[in-house]
């Protein structure tokens, strides 16, 4: 693991410090997640910019059903933990309670 040494203003010090102790970390662990949020933020906004691609490439229909193709396979992954696979398994039976309603 690296080590960095900043010197920094009092007034920011004292300022991250109030920070960190609000989300009930230490100082350091609060200055790695800032700095990690700091670094990713290029990859969030080029996620974001490939995904907003994705939808409008797609027509809706084709989308929704692609989606809980999907769902209905990750269902069956042994890996996923039960909360994630109650509240697939709920999107599914309500995309089936909709299409028999339809």
């Amino acid at each position: 693991m690296g080590r960095l040494t900043v010197r920094l203003p009092n007034t920011l010090h004292q300022q991250l410090v109030k920070q960190a102790e609000n989300e009930k970390v230490s100082l350091n662990h609060y200055l790695v997640f800032c700095l990690t949020r700091i670094s990713m933020a290029d990859e969030v906004k080029q996620q974001q910019h490939e995904f907003d691609r994705v939808l409008t490439k797609y027509p809706e229909k084709e989308a929704e059903d692609a989606l809980f193709s999907l769902l209905e396979e990750r269902e069956e992954d042994p890996n996923l933990d039960i909360a994630l696979k109650s509240q697939i398994a709920s999107k599914i039976a309500k995309k089936s309670n909709a299409k028999s309603k339809s």
